[in-house]
């Protein structure tokens, strides 16, 4: 995710020609998406209890595919929507996306931290999902 994160950000200058607004929100949304999102899908996936065939193809798999996969996707998007619209109301339109890309950087500061928290999330889960990942559907 990262690194398609970094590619998209990298083909996304041509936008630079709309103004540097639309160029501000698509780095402070890079900044955020490398450094909160990543780290919130890696803890979001510890709670997956969905047997996957990986032997089967991935055009058009929804193997794994449940409910909980769409709900992950509203704090994803929500989250620096919300932090953006309170600071652009209240402070100015250049912080919210200051607080945006804060947000992602100070994640990326604490990947280490974070990193360690999920590590031991999923070591302490590890034979619930090894049960539900060994039952058939």
């Amino acid at each position: 995710m990262v690194g398609m994160t970094v590619i998209l950000y990298f083909l996304s200058v041509p936008y630079l020609y709309f103004g540097s607004d639309v160029f501000l929100m698509i780095t402070a949304g890079a900044i955020f998406n490398i450094g909160f999102n990543s780290l919130f899908l890696l803890y979001a996936g510890s709670f997956n209890r969905k047997r996957i065939n990986l032997t089967k193809g991935g055009f058009a798999n929804t193997q794994g595919t449940s409910a909980t996969q769409f709900l992950i996707i509203i704090p994803l998007m929500l989250f620096p929507m919300l932090l953006f619209w309170i600071f652009e109301k209240f402070v100015g339109h250049n912080f919210g996306f200051i607080v945006v890309a804060a947000v992602g950087t100070i994640c990326l500061l604490l990947n280490k931290i974070a990193m360690n928290f999920i590590e031991k999330k999923y070591i302490k889960d590890k034979y619930a999902m090894i049960n539900a990942f060994g039952k058939e559907d």
